[in-house]
């Protein structure tokens, strides 16, 4: 047994699959030899083969039960499988006749973090910590729990310490060096992965490491010469020609890095990450390929956020648009803080009608970056258009202040800016009539002042008061709705629909039932409008021409956008879509 336990040891990192062919063989013939299940187990965990180790752990157990090394691999492959509660079992029974044994620790305090236990998870880390002060193996994993929380001077204070005791430990130096670039010490971080390389010029997971630091650094031509290094002292390091497809792409150099990306998937086809950087390197001379590269992407993971953002470029490119927007919405909601996903989302959704989402969408996105001019010129002009005057001076003003030369804005900003500005202005002067009659609690009567003030209402966030004016008015003059003059019926459509999607402080507080009433009136009234004239016109054809210049402002409403534009329509329940399209 003792050949075959070593055969297969000596060919573990040379060649995985011989190395297990030789342990089966060896499991034949010598069954009851728990060690050779134990071995070909960790060569199955270690490539990724978790429930073929779960099984060797299972019955290196069977054979010697109740030893702490078998229950501690078994546990990790539990862990692995997503069984979390058993493996946390059998760590707890490793640890009741091996105490001191700070893998088991480890993986304790790993599975009781992923099970949401900190407190209990934290104890873990520090029994394994003190067990092996100076293990760069366990400390990682300790520094990475508490640098994912921040708490970046406890990780490296554990980690210099370490590498005081012991100030030739490469993987200790490695170590360090990795953990400052990930606390945001970049030339510190370069410095100790330097002092790493010089104890061992031919260690790949310093390069690999030194290459990071350069990039972080800006130095991109030298993490590529890195990099380069790196694959001349191991081409199958699969890390190496993944990050040099992505670091190639970088520099400008794309047919380099389809080479660096295409040999990186040859060694292992299932990178997700290297499909993304794959597709990226494609996206300017093949858009097929890099579709394609981009849906592997997401077949290996559907979370992969920035590959389904990069359909939604695709998709655009093609012209389909609509398409592109349920792209970049599902990569917000795989990833609520990729912020271009937010932005392009904001710009079609505005560029479709869809003023509500394209707010939405620029709101959010104001959540993980800071305003642009662009951010907020957008989300101004999906204000103006849905009617909201005050918020897109607001917003525009900003966009000014900020920039008004940003070169992503519109040539004539500064003309938009200071049109809207006059517009509003003028609005802004019924300002004191408005109020006056909101503290009353009155409703003006004369049909002309109800319309100005309507669209005084509108522009600062009451467009329900002005609906209810509107519904008020037309119950008492009913010849108002449908008359030539259309201004009446469009400015009232206008109020209702903008209570009927929530816009304002007052109708964001009706529930979705009193929304849907008020979306249903603005059609009654719209029908009324139509029927009425397509009565007037069969009895005067010469009324047919201003009928039609009265319809087509109907129609080309911006604010009505919101309810006859495919993307907006999406968000309304299926049957109202349809009575919105008639």
């Amino acid at each position: 047994s003792a050949s075959w336990f070593f055969a297969g040891l000596a060919v573990n990192q040379a060649d995985p699959e011989v190395a297990i062919a030789r342990y089966r063989r060896g499991i034949e013939l010598n069954p009851d030899e728990s060690g050779l299940w134990v071995n070909m187990g960790a060569v199955l965990y270690e490539m990724g083969r978790f429930d073929e180790a779960l099984i060797a752990a299972q019955s290196a157990l069977a054979l010697s039960p109740g030893q702490a090394l078998i229950l501690v691999n078994l546990a990790n492959a539990q862990s692995r499988c997503g069984d979390r509660d058993t493996a946390i079992e059998n760590y707890r029974r490793a640890l009741e006749s091996e105490p001191r044994m700070a893998e088991a620790w480890t993986g304790l305090a790993i599975a009781l973090d992923e099970r949401g236990d900190e407190t209990s998870a934290e104890d873990a880390y520090r029994r394994a910590v003190a067990l092996q002060p100076d293990s760069a193996r366990l400390l990682e994993n300790y520094v990475a729990y508490l640098q994912e929380r921040r708490r970046h001077d406890e990780a490296l204070q554990l980690i210099k310490s370490a590498v005081q005791r012991r100030p030739g430990d490469l993987a200790l130096q490695r170590l360090l060096g990795v953990a400052l670039n990930t606390a945001g010490q970049a030339e510190e971080a370069l410095a100790a992965l330097r002092a790493a390389h010089q104890l061992d010029r031919y260690d790949t997971l310093t390069l690999l490491a030194l290459s990071d630091a350069y990039r972080d650094v800006g130095e991109i031509e030298r993490s590529i010469e890195t990099l380069r290094e790196l694959v001349a002292i191991d081409q199958d390091f699969k890390p190496a020609w993944a990050n040099l497809g992505g670091m190639l792409f970088r520099s400008g150099d794309s047919r380099a890095s389809v080479v660096a990306s295409r040999r990186a998937l040859a060694i292992d086809e299932a990178q997700p990450e290297v499909w993304f950087n794959l597709g990226n390197a494609l996206l300017d001379d093949d858009l097929d390929e890099a579709e394609r590269a981009w849906r592997r992407a997401l077949e290996l993971d559907s979370g992969h956020a920035m590959s389904r953002y990069s359909l939604g470029l695709v998709a655009e490119r093609r012209g389909q648009d609509l398409t592109a927007i349920d792209h970049y919405r599902q990569a917000t909601e795989l990833d609520p803080t990729f912020a271009p996903a937010w932005f392009n989302l904001g710009r079609l959704s505005e560029r479709h009608g869809d003023h509500l989402g394209a707010v939405e969408a620029i709101s959010k996105l104001g959540q993980v970056r800071s305003d642009t001019a662009c951010d907020l010129a957008l989300l101004g002009e999906a204000y103006w258009n849905m009617g909201y005057a005050e918020p897109a001076m607001a917003s525009f003003l900003r966009a000014r202040e900020l920039g008004e030369n940003d070169p992503w804005l519109p040539a004539n900003f500064g003309q938009v800016v200071d049109q809207c500005r006059r517009e509003f202005e003028a609005i802004k002067d019924s300002l004191p009539r408005l109020q006056k009659f909101l503290e009353g609690g009155d409703q003006p009567v004369d049909p002309l002042e109800v319309r100005d003030l309507t669209r005084t209402a509108l522009a600062t966030g009451r467009a329900l008061t002005a609906a209810r004016w509107y519904r008020e008015l037309f119950s008492r003059d009913p010849a108002l709705l449908v008359g030539a003059d259309v201004s009446h019926c469009l400015t009232a459509v206008r109020c209702a629909v903008a209570a009927g999607l929530g816009v304002g402080p007052e109708a964001e507080a009706l529930d979705a039932e009193e929304r849907a009433a008020w979306r249903r009136l603005a059609r009654e009234w719209l029908d009324a409008w139509a029927a009425a004239g397509e009565a007037q016109i069969a009895q005067e054809p010469a009324a047919a021409a201003t009928r039609a210049r009265s319809g087509h402002a109907l129609a080309n409403d911006r604010a009505l956008e919101m309810v006859r534009r495919p993307v907006p329509l999406a968000h309304l329940p299926e049957p109202e879509q349809l009575a919105w399209k008639r």
